[in-house]
């Protein structure tokens, strides 16, 4: 089986870097947006449009390319040793938004915490569509479901890790997630 899984928010945790950010970075660097939300959270930014996608973006990059970020990110309790499980079985991937500087950032974090270096990592870029390096993948794990749009017909299983933003999100073509236990349950359940 083929078991390709997003970075951000599946494996690694995300949410202190993004709280380290706004309250170190953020700030000192767009005096002139923070000044309209000096309180907001990073959240806030991504889903109120307080900031064009266009600034938000170049945020996330400059946040995920940062190698600084790389020791303040945290696994996903039981990802590291789940995935490690999974790749003696199964074909596991990495497939993540990330590329260049960021792409960089995550294959030092995921050489830290010693995943499996035999696990191809692909970064796609932020705007590219991740369906290309899905193609042939029986299970696709990521925390936004938007990247599931192009590929409904294409992967038999869609794992929908819980995000907070999401939880009016429904599709039958969808399995909702929880933790790296519930995705371990289901992928034994696919193998009987």
């Amino acid at each position: 089986m083929i078991i390709s899984i997003d970075f951000d928010k599946v494996i690694a945790d995300t949410q202190e870097l993004k709280d380290f950010y706004i309250k170190n970075e953020f700030q000192k660097r767009y005096p002139e947006l923070s000044k309209d939300a000096p309180n907001v959270s990073f959240e806030e930014l991504e889903t109120t449009g307080v900031l064009p996608k266009t600034i938000l973006r170049e945020i996330t990059h400059d946040m995920y390319a940062d190698i600084k970020t790389a020791d303040i990110l945290k696994p996903i309790l039981n990802s590291v040793k789940s995935i490690n499980k999974l790749s003696r079985d199964h074909t596991v991937k990495i497939v993540t938004a990330r590329s260049d500087e960021s792409l960089d950032v995550a294959l030092k974090w995921l050489a830290t915490y010693k995943v499996n270096e035999n696990i191809e990592v692909i970064g796609v870029g932020y705007t590219n569509s991740k369906r290309p390096f899905l193609e042939g993948s029986d299970v696709f794990i990521d925390d936004r479901y938007q990247n599931f749009e192009d590929v409904y017909d294409i992967i038999p299983h869609l794992l929908l890790m819980n995000g907070k933003y999401w939880q009016d999100y429904s599709h039958p073509k969808v399995t909702r997630v929880y933790n790296w236990n519930d995705i371990m349950d289901y992928i034994v359940k696919l193998n009987k």
